[in-house]
C-alpha cells in the first residue's frame, strides 16, 4: 500500500486539497473512494481509474467521473509515495496545456525541495 502525499508550496499551500475541498459533498465522496482504490492498489489500478500520460515523464492520472463531470488529479510516484500534484475538472478531450505545464513545475518544485 502506497501512501498519498499532497504536494505543498514553499509557503504551505495544498493545491489539490484546496480544489477537493471546493467540489461539492458527493463529488468529494466519489474522488475520496477513487483516492482510497489509488492507495490500496497503486497504479495497478488500471483503466477507468487510472492512466498513465505518456510522454510526460512518469506523471500519472486519477480519473473520477461524477454527475456528467470528470475530475482529475494529476500524481507521480515518489518511491512508496503517490505524490498528488495538480487537479482540474476536465472539459476538453486532451489534458489543456497549462494544467500540464502547472503539474510539471510542481514536480520540478517537489523533487527540488524533498
Amino acid at each position: 500500500m502506497r501512501k498519498i502525499v499532497f504536494y505543498e508550496t514553499a509557503s504551505g499551500n495544498r493545491p489539490v486539497a484546496d480544489y477537493i475541498s471546493r467540489v461539492d459533498a458527493k463529488a468529494k465522496a466519489k474522488i475520496a473512494r477513487g483516492i482510497d482504490l489509488l492507495e490500496e492498489y497503486g497504479v495497478a489500478l488500471g483503466l477507468p481509474h487510472v492512466k498513465s500520460l505518456p510522454g510526460t515523464d512518469g506523471l500519472w492520472e486519477l480519473r473520477v467521473p461524477f454527475g456528467g463531470q470528470a475530475y482529475r488529479v494529476l500524481f507521480f510516484l515518489d518511491d512508496e509515495k503517490i505524490i498528488f500534484l495538480h487537479s482540474y475538472t476536465k472539459k476538453s478531450h486532451k489534458l489543456p496545456k497549462r494544467d500540464l505545464q502547472t503539474t510539471i513545475s510542481r514536480m520540478k518544485d517537489y523533487l527540488q525541495r524533498k
